[in-house]
């Protein structure tokens, strides 16, 4: 025989309402967090807020709140574009609960009582873009199957550069001087020297008086060679004469693997100068832009010229 619980009016009419309309009684999204999980591999500038997206060959957690996500039993990824052949993004529940606070921190806290909430672990991230995570899980009674869904953002993490050697310090280098600087991260065989880039922080240019001539400067063109020929004879260059530097290259790439790049600096005078300014990765073709998200969303390396 059979024992059936017992069940108040309200409860009863609920169920009634769920069984007629097709859709659970006390169900739905309440609330969801989308936690990137970087580890030691990049570092972040303090003040820096983490966003709610994914990267691409980094883990990631996404915390679903709301009525009876507990009961999670399928998660799917759905991709909006193009995906790589072969290249499939794994997704697996990590945890499911009705705590008011989860284990997994990622999973947003419970606003009212019987809050249920799951967290979705995904892994081997392959395909950047827009997706859709969403969630099913058994209806009421056993009976129906229901579903949530999120939009997920995955960002480009193929190619990127860490911020400084250990902790969050810049790079250094003295001015004047070589200094070679090995900088790690990931896609770095695809980094580059901007074209054109010239020697930061000019030194300063004083005008000269009136019918004086420019003194010769090191590495100038003035300095180098002070004199022009005209019919024939030898003259010296008038005074608002253009001066051509002759100053070294600040950055070359002497070395670079998928993890990890030498750089030499001969930056000449003191200050901070800001990666970003000076180096890119090379576009896979012609039209296609190498977005490296992480260095866009958490800082570009800095390094510190000292006097």
């Amino acid at each position: 025989m059979t024992t059936l619980m017992p069940t108040t009016p309200r409860l009863a009419l609920a169920l009634c309402a769920s069984l007629l309309m097709g859709t659970p009684a006390f169900a739905g999204l309440n609330d969801y967090n989308v936690c990137p999980r970087l580890g030691n591999s990049v570092q972040i500038e303090a003040g820096r807020t983490i966003p709610d997206v994914c990267y691409t060959g980094f883990d990631c957690i996404a915390g679903l709140r709301g009525h009876w996500l507990d009961l999670t039993d399928t998660v799917l990824l759905h991709t909006d574009g193009p995906v790589y052949p072969g290249a499939k993004t794994r997704v697996s529940i990590a945890e499911t609960g009705a705590d008011i606070r989860a284990r997994e921190q990622c999973v947003p806290p419970a606003s009212k009582t019987r809050q249920g909430y799951v967290a979705i672990r995904l892994e081997d991230i392959v395909t950047p873009g827009n997706h859709i995570l969403e969630v099913k899980r058994i209806g009421n009674i056993g009976l129906n199957r229901h579903s949530d869904s999120i939009p997920l953002e995955i960002r480009n993490g193929g190619n990127f550069l860490n911020l400084s050697a250990s902790g969050r310090q810049p790079f250094t280098a003295p001015a004047g001087q070589v200094r070679e600087l090995d900088i790690a991260g990931r896609g770095l065989q695809q980094l580059r020297v901007k074209a054109g880039v010239r020697q930061p922080f000019p030194a300063a240019v004083s005008s000269p008086s009136p019918g004086a001539a420019p003194a010769p400067g090191s590495g100038t063109l003035a300095g180098r060679m002070a004199a022009r020929v005209g019919n024939g004879t030898a003259a010296t260059l008038p005074v608002n004469a253009q001066q051509i530097t002759f100053d070294p290259k600040p950055f070359e790439i002497v070395s670079a693997r998928f993890d990890s790049v030498r750089i030499r600096v001969n930056v000449l005078r003191a200050g901070t100068v800001n990666l970003e300014d000076y180096f890119e990765f090379v576009p896979p073709s012609p039209g296609i832009v190498v977005t490296p998200a992480i260095n866009n969303d958490f800082g570009w390396p800095r390094i510190e010229v000292q006097p």
